[in-house]
C-alpha cells in the first residue's frame, strides 16, 4: 500500500469526522433556540428552561415561562420544582412542589424538596404567606416523618422559621423547652 493511498484514507476519515462534529454542533445550536414572543419566553420543551436561565439575569423571565408550561403540562410540576430550586431562590420551587403533591406526585425523600421547604420557612409570612403555608403543608402534613426534625431544628435557630411553624409544631406536640416558650409568646 502506497503512502498516497494511506494519506487519502486518513484525509477521508478526518473529513468524515469533521463533518459529523460540525453537523452535530449545528443541530445542537438550532434545536436549542429560545422562543420569545411579546416579551415573554415560551418553552417548547421543559429542557428549554435551563437554556432560558443562561440568558436571563434574574430568572423571573424564565420562571414565568416555566409557570406557563406547568399550567399546560401539570405532570411536569415536580420536575419544574427541581429546576426552579436549582436555578432560583430555593423557596421559589415551593409552588411547583405543592402542585406536584396535589397531583399525587410529591416525593418526600427528594433533597430539592427539603432545601426548598427549609428556605421557604425562613421567609417572611407577611410577604410570602402562600409559599410559607405550602411549605408547612408539605413538610408537616405530607412529609412529617422525613422533615419534622429538620423543621424543628430550623425553628430552634431561626426566629422567622419558628414564627412560621410555631402553630403546626405545637399542634403536633413537637416543640419543647425554650422553643416552646418562645412559641407561646408569638
Amino acid at each position: 500500500m502506497s503512502n498516497l493511498s494511506i494519506n487519502k484514507k486518513y484525509i477521508s476519515n478526518t473529513n468524515l469526522f469533521l463533518t459529523l462534529i460540525i453537523g452535530f454542533t449545528l443541530l445542537s445550536n438550532t434545536s436549542s433556540a429560545l422562543l420569545v414572543k411579546d416579551g415573554k419566553a415560551i418553552l417548547e420543551k421543559l429542557d428549554d428552561y435551563e437554556l432560558c436561565q443562561t440568558r436571563d439575569y434574574t430568572g423571573n423571565f424564565c420562571n414565568e415561562a416555566l409557570t406557563d408550561w406547568v399550567e399546560k403540562t401539570p405532570a411536569d410540576a415536580f420536575t419544574a420544582g427541581k429546576l426552579t430550586r436549582k436555578h432560583m431562590n430555593h423557596w421559589g420551587a415551593i409552588p411547583f412542589f405543592d402542585k406536584a403533591w396535589k397531583l399525587g406526585q410529591g416525593k418526600c425523600e427528594d433533597s430539592d424538596v427539603k432545601l426548598a421547604v427549609l428556605s421557604a420557612l425562613t421567609q417572611s409570612s407577611t410577604n410570602r404567606k402562600v409559599v410559607v403555608d405550602q411549605a408547612l403543608d408539605i413538610s408537616l402534613n405530607h412529609c412529617e416523618n422525613q422533615m419534622s426534625q429538620d423543621v424543628l431544628n430550623l425553628a430552634k435557630t431561626n426566629d422567622e422559621a419558628l414564627k412560621n411553624s410555631c402553630k403546626m409544631l405545637t399542634s403536633k406536640k413537637l416543640l419543647t423547652g425554650v422553643a416552646a416558650k418562645k412559641c407561646s409568646k408569638i
